[in-house]
């Protein structure tokens, strides 16, 4: 892991502890300090790091970088040092306090992955804001002697795995992407040979990162058992820490589970009403935004069992107006799925639906 930490604050005592923090840390990860926003945007441009920790607040170079980190799509973690204490609110909050908040300072807080304070006081004020709700406490080892600077460096390095290990499909690479609607189809299908040699070749040489984000992305998404079952049809090895181990910061949607309404079930193939039902119910998770992938799986193995006339159930769409929603969701269901054309009860067709389905889908896991 490769760690930037950027400090533009003229203060000894930040200074000092991002001294502490690179020295500590090396025995975790890679650490580079930028002090100036000049050095920081160099090193943005020349080197890749998988996360960046901002320190100080209300500093103009602080503005610059949020735009910068957002031009290179990178996550970062923040420590405000302090600095956002009620006392120094009230400190010319008109004139300086006030303009800043607006222009950069709650954006700073509100976009960061995690926010840490370095104490349980700074915890509570932080909380107060209600700018960010991902707040970790890590005492501060340069005045107070309740732990040492490598117990801190480790409760950060903690924090940055916990932040990289958040909606990982954002951090997919494009092999990784392509290979989710491959193992959910091998999982449906329960036969390596529905899949082409080259397919098959593209699962099997992902990296061991690619692996780490699938299977964090399917613990995630609630679909890791499909996963695991076509890992073990391809032979692949699982991870030794179970994604259900390992830390990560989930979105509101996400912590709700997915709910199959009470009328659907696998063991009993549905008609063309009960196929319909489900689209609608699947239309009002659309309308609610929290459509997800475990839906599309569900979807699919849904029409894959059907008990369908075809030409009923364009009747029975038709006359509820359904005919372009279903074709629109039924290329979503393709796409994440790669549900086969014998199984198309009609001609998947991109639409408007099919864009907000994948946009929701998308963002599911973002923070």
């Amino acid at each position: 892991m490769k760690i930037l930490l950027f400090n533009p604050i003229a203060n000894s005592s930040i200074v000092a502890y991002t001294t502490m923090v690179s020295g500590a840390m090396s025995a975790h990860a890679e650490v580079v300090v930028s002090t100036h926003i000049n050095d920081f945007k160099k090193q943005l441009s020349q080197d890749t790091f998988h996360l960046v920790h901002l320190f100080g607040a209300w500093h103009w170079s602080l503005a610059a970088a949020l735009l910068l980190l957002h031009r290179h799509h990178l996550r970062y973690v923040y420590t405000p040092c302090g600095m956002l204490e009620p006392w120094v609110f009230k400190n010319e909050y008109w004139k300086e306090k006030f303009p800043k908040i607006l222009l950069f300072q709650r954006s700073l807080v509100r976009n960061a992955y995690a926010v840490v304070a370095h104490g349980a006081m700074e915890r509570e004020s932080l909380s107060k804001l209600k700018w960010n709700t991902r707040i970790e406490v890590v005492y501060n080892p340069l005045v107070t002697t309740t732990l040492t600077a490598d117990e801190a460096c480790a409760q950060l390095y903690s924090i940055y795995r916990k932040v990289l290990n958040s909606n990982t499909l954002a951090l997919m690479s494009s092999q990784a992407r392509t290979a989710i609607p491959l193992l959910i189809k091998l999982y449906q299908t329960k036969d390596k040979r529905w899949l082409t040699q080259d397919e098959q070749s593209l699962c099997c040489n992902l990296t061991e990162t690619d692996h780490h984000h699938l299977l964090l992305y399917a613990w995630h998404e609630q679909v890791y058992d499909v996963f695991e079952s076509a890992y073990t049809l391809l032979q692949l090895p699982l991870p030794s820490v179970p994604p259900k181990n390992q830390e990560a910061y989930l979105s509101a949607k996400a912590l709700k589970a997915t709910i199959v309404p009470a009328f659907v079930s696998l063991s009993h193939p549905m008609g063309n009403k009960e196929v319909v039902n489900y689209f609608k119910q699947l239309l009002k998770d659309v309308e609610k935004k929290c459509i997800t992938l475990k839906s599309m799986i569900f979807f699919s193995l849904c029409l894959r069992n059907a008990y369908i006339d075809e030409e009923k159930l364009k009747d029975y769409l038709h006359d509820e107006k359904l005919t372009k929603s279903f074709s629109g969701m039924l290329s979503a269901v393709v796409d994440y799925t790669s549900l086969e054309e014998g199984f198309w009860p009609m001609t998947p067709k991109r639409t408007y639906l099919t864009k907000r389905i994948k946009k929701s889908i998308t963002n599911h896991l973002a923070i």
